[in-house]
């Protein structure tokens, strides 16, 4: 069965609709050249926002860092993350990132038991609320004055500044 370039372009849509890169309301119908300056505009737009999420990360991994200010402020660092990833589903940017994120864990700890031993039971109970909030796109509230060192157990991982993203730090 021979496979058009109808197809093909047809097929390409739909994967791209069905990862929230194209809205299904932009859609041309049958007109090609319509369709091809959609693909290429959505793939634009995504490539745009790696680049912009690369800086973001590159400002992280710099000698000092982001700062706690510079990190939580309004318009701060988490929030350019947020605005770049606004438009894009945040599960599909991220796909894989929570086997990443247990991966990255378990290479720094032999068993989940060792993070517990280590740094308490309350610390593990955050662990695995981080990887929910990882694989669903939101985040865990951490409080300074709690038992947990999450905080401890995410800055030693290879992805830390990608994974602090995820923990909003509490005033209180």
């Amino acid at each position: 069965m021979a496979f058009s370039c109808s197809d093909f372009t047809a097929a390409v849509i739909q994967r791209m609709i069905e990862e929230n890169l194209i809205d299904p309301v932009d859609f041309v119908g049958d007109d090609l050249e319509q369709q091809a300056n959609l693909i290429t505009k959505s793939i634009g737009n995504l490539a745009n926002k790696v680049t912009s999420l690369a800086n973001l990360f590159a400002q992280a991994k710099a000698p000092s860092g982001i700062g706690s200010h510079d990190f939580n402020r309004v318009g701060g660092w988490r929030d350019q993350v947020a605005a770049v990833l606004a438009d894009v589903s945040v599960k599909r940017v991220i796909a894989g990132a929570g086997a990443v994120f247990m991966r990255e864990v378990l290479e720094a700890y032999e068993t989940l038991t060792d993070i517990a031993e280590r740094h308490g039971v309350l610390t593990l109970a955050d662990v695995t609320y981080l990887l929910s909030a990882i694989n669903n796109g939101t985040y865990i509230d951490y409080f300074p004055a709690s038992q947990s060192e999450i905080l401890d157990v995410v800055s030693t991982l290879p992805s830390a500044a990608l994974w602090m993203q995820f923990i909003k730090v509490s005033d209180q």
